[in-house]
């Protein structure tokens, strides 16, 4: 087979020095495969941690998703791999530019029939970030909360477009017009009608103007009022004068018990 495996490669940014790498293998061929080392070899002067384990609420490791194995004809793996500078530090040497190698896949595979085979994807590179005009970054978030009992919420904002932005901080459900919202970002408003966690902050609230590249930090209030694993709701943000809403999800989950955790 000329092409055992099709590999898809996805880039998720985080910040500038760090990247998660999200691959999906497929098995092309009518056999199957037996897979004796599947790992992604990293680019110069940068480290991979693998992803692909289970940790538990002690946050111990339990299990980790095969790196070798059998592979059943057409089935699809996917597969999450983190880079971080070999050297970090608050340094902005450390930014990855656009084309810059963040690394390749190894795959080491052997056949029913004992015949091997090796593949080394072609280098993943630092692709052109598709940010929106901000992005958003959780500094703080707590685990585990009680229901009822306020936290507190950090992240920080950084303006990725050109131009000087004038934010207003909005709660979603305060949104009763979403036609200008992309399909995406609608939904996402509307599911969170009814969250988990109640904003105790002002409902619409002007942020200090944002200078291009420039961040700011915020900190919001929150009370749980549903128990379980819940997903933060998002955060929308308006731009003064122009009508634009910008949708901020993804924030993170937080296990909301009924009681204290015992000492």
């Amino acid at each position: 087979v000329d092409k055992p495996f099709n590999f898809k490669p996805t880039q998720i940014r985080t910040s500038g020095s760090e990247t998660y790498i999200d691959a999906e293998i497929e098995n092309l061929t009518p056999q199957a495969l037996m897979l004796e080392r599947i790992a992604f070899e990293p680019g110069p002067m940068l480290k991979v941690i693998d992803m692909n384990s289970i940790v538990d609420w002690t946050r111990n490791k339990q299990a980790r998703r095969s790196t070798s194995g059998y592979m059943a004809p057409h089935d699809i793996w996917r597969l999450l791999y983190r880079t971080q500078p070999l050297n970090p530090s608050t340094n902005s040497s450390n930014s990855l530019n656009v084309g810059d190698v963040l690394g390749h896949m190894d795959i080491a595979w052997r056949s029913a029939m004992g015949e091997t085979g090796r593949l080394l994807t072609q280098d993943c590179k630092v692709e052109s970030c598709h940010y929106r005009d901000v992005s958003m970054e959780v500094i703080e978030l707590p685990t585990q909360v009680t229901v009822q009992d306020p936290f507190k919420l950090v992240c920080e904002l950084t303006n990725r477009s050109t131009r000087i932005l004038e934010l207003l901080l909005t709660r979603p459900d305060s949104l009763s017009n979403t036609s200008n919202l992309s399909e995406l970002d609608a939904s996402i408003v509307s599911t969170s009608a009814s969250p988990a966690f109640i904003w105790t902050g002002v409902t619409n609230k002007r942020l200090e103007n944002l200078a291009p590249g420039a961040s700011l930090r915020l900190t919001m209030e929150y009370v749980p009022v549903m128990t379980g694993l819940q997903e933060m709701p998002p955060i929308l943000l308006r731009e003064v004068g122009a009508g634009n809403h910008i949708v901020l999800n993804n924030l993170g989950r937080v296990l909301v018990n009924s009681s204290p955790i015992a000492a």
